[in-house]
């Protein structure tokens, strides 16, 4: 009766020296090693493809001097999407959001100079409002109210967006 070869039975067995159990743990390991630097070409591969994924339009340029103050940003936001749930409250919040975007656009754009900042300043405050699940009324009324440039009593502060915007 012949014994079967030690790389048939299991990782376990007595029988099996410790050197085929060392061969089958270096092999295994050196399995997961390859598995883990495949998985990581591949994420550098996507993020190599998409170098927009840094760049895009709801972010700073990167020769851009002026950017918004993120925190105070986010909490208005969240803040009028919350205060437009009720009837009540939704003029005002209607009209704080507009201050916000004709400020925020005044600010970054550096007084209208530089229109794109400007702009994507304001694509960054339409990101958070989706990401504050707002809905797509308030947003249109915000900005409808900070395109407005009546010279009424009620006018608000800041410049202007620019009247292409949506």
């Amino acid at each position: 009766m012949t014994n079967t070869p030690c790389h048939f039975r299991a990782a376990q067995s007595t029988n099996c020296s410790s050197r085929a159990r060392g061969t089958r743990a270096r092999i295994i390991r050196n399995g997961f090693a390859v598995i883990a630097m495949l998985a990581a070409i591949l994420l550098l591969a996507a993020c190599v493809s998409n170098p927009g994924g840094f760049t895009s339009e709801h972010n700073p340029r990167h020769d851009q001097n002026r950017w918004l103050d993120e925190n105070l940003v986010i909490n208005t936001v969240v803040q009028c999407v919350n205060n437009a749930d009720f009837a009540s409250r939704r003029p005002a919040a209607v009209k704080e959001y507009a201050t916000l975007l004709r400020l925020s656009y005044m600010n970054v754009s550096e007084g209208g100079v530089d229109i794109d900042a400007g702009v994507r300043g304001l694509n960054f405050i339409y990101k958070i409002h989706r990401d504050a699940n707002g809905d797509r009324k308030l947003w249109q009324d915000a900005v409808e109210c900070a395109k407005d440039t009546t010279d009424d009593a009620g006018r608000l502060p800041g410049l202007p967006i620019p009247p292409d915007f949506r």
